[in-house]
């Protein structure tokens, strides 16, 4: 995003003309008056007001600071409102946004001027999701701020750490790979993937005074795949520099979109008991139509041994169904398996029923990441959500195992692959 220096005296003055001071009795209020007419983040604004953020503005957010005041100047005709807008105006003329669209949209022909930012990931696990969703996030952030910021990215998987120790040291050996030089960096995002990574994050501030003692001045938590939330401790933390999203699709959407596909056939539900997010998952299938859902626990010694009574239904789970769908699909060719995201469908599962990671990922980085990186928004103020859910279905693995999905299901797939 193509960015331009503008004298912080003229925005404060576009700020006074579009909510007058003392026109609102409380300060709070016209931040949100200003934020609703201007289409910014109130934090932002307030930084800027303030005079407490001198970097540059992307020319979108002049754009928008203009359109507000020639609004107003139509319904008052006000000599100083015009002055302003001429003022910006002449900041954002024509050929200086040219030039950021040459031939090519990733063209650098003009000098950049670049902040620098770390990016830790902890992922739960190498599961596909946390792979996808990791990649995703990297993606929308090195398009976003391709014109405003350097990223310096790395990551650590907690897989290999079975206890709450050894979770806390593969966590802070990942910050000790970044400059954590406040003269160079401008600030520091753990972005932990999925319910496991977020857990162990939040103890590890509990922990650590230090590592909590940056939160709020260099660094920002922001998780993404995470089952729910509130059983972390993440959000227990200064909420002003902590947000995220929840992992996909709710488990009652999961199984009543299965059941409209198929409805003559039973539902079996695989979990691991050592997983918390597994809890959470068994505990919302077992509220689900009064646990018509067969509920099967693994063996943690044999995780793709399956009891005969289930190899004739449709066999879904959580994580562990995204964790091992191809070893469970090449051990029991003769089941059908449900997955729980697209890329499962390309390792034999018959539906999809949650999201697409990737793009899931991106979607993270576009709402949360990126406008956070240029002061827009205040972490606080954005809800948490689920991405919107990506129904998919396999017609080969359907026709394999003598399925024939309803057309109503089939509507709502946005992936299908034949």
């Amino acid at each position: 995003m193509p960015t331009r220096s503008i004298d912080p005296g003229l925005l404060r003055k576009a700020f006074d003309l579009l909510a007058p001071p003392g026109a609102i009795p409380k300060q709070y209020l016209r931040w949100k008056q200003l934020a609703s007419t201007i289409g910014l983040g109130e934090h932002w604004i307030r930084k800027r007001y303030q005079g407490r953020d001198h970097s540059e503005l992307d020319v979108k957010s002049i754009n928008s600071i203009r359109k507000s005041l020639e609004a107003r100047y139509k319904s008052t005709a006000d000599a100083n409102i015009r002055s302003v807008i001429d003022a910006l105006s002449a900041v954002d003329i024509g050929s200086a946004s040219d030039r950021f669209t040459p031939t090519h949209r990733f063209s650098t022909a003009e000098t950049l001027r670049l902040r620098v930012i770390n990016v830790a990931f902890v992922r739960s696990s190498n599961a596909n999701y946390c792979q996808r969703l990791e990649a995703g996030i990297r993606l929308g952030m090195l398009y976003g701020l391709r014109m405003s910021h350097l990223i310096d990215d790395e990551s650590v998987h907690l897989g290999r750490a079975p206890t709450k120790r050894a979770r806390s040291a593969a966590i802070h050996e990942l910050l000790t790979r970044f400059c954590d030089d406040e003269r160079f960096v401008e600030r520091t995002y753990i972005v932990p993937i999925g319910t496991v990574a977020a857990t162990a994050v939040s103890s590890a501030l509990r922990q650590d005074r230090k590592l909590r003692a940056r939160l709020g001045r260099d660094l920002r938590i922001i998780f993404a795949g995470v089952t729910e939330p509130e059983i972390t401790g993440i959000l227990e933390f200064n909420r002003d520099y902590i947000g995220g999203m929840f992992a996909g699709n709710t488990f009652a959407d999961r199984l009543q979109f299965i059941t409209d596909a198929f409805p003559e056939k039973k539902i079996a539900f695989l979990y691991d008991p050592e997983l918390p997010q597994e809890i959470v998952a068994r505990d919302r299938v077992l509220q689900w139509r009064d646990g018509e859902v067969q509920l099967v626990k693994i063996d943690a010694r044999k995780p793709t041994r399956l009891p005969s009574s289930i190899r004739r239904c449709l066999v879904t789970g959580y994580t562990v169904i995204n964790h091992r769908i191809h070893e469970l699909v090449r051990d029991h060719p003769g089941t059908a398996f449900i997955g729980v995201n697209t890329t499962d469908l390309g390792r034999g599962a018959v539906l999809s029923t949650g999201n697409n990671d990737l793009q899931f990922g991106i979607h993270c980085a576009d709402r949360l990441l990126v406008p956070d990186c240029r002061n827009e928004i205040n972490l606080r103020d954005m809800e948490i959500l689920r991405p919107d859910p990506v129904y998919g279905i396999n017609q080969k693995a359907c026709n394999l195992h003598g399925l024939v999905a309803t057309m109503a299901a089939r509507n709502k797939c946005s992936v299908v692959v034949d």
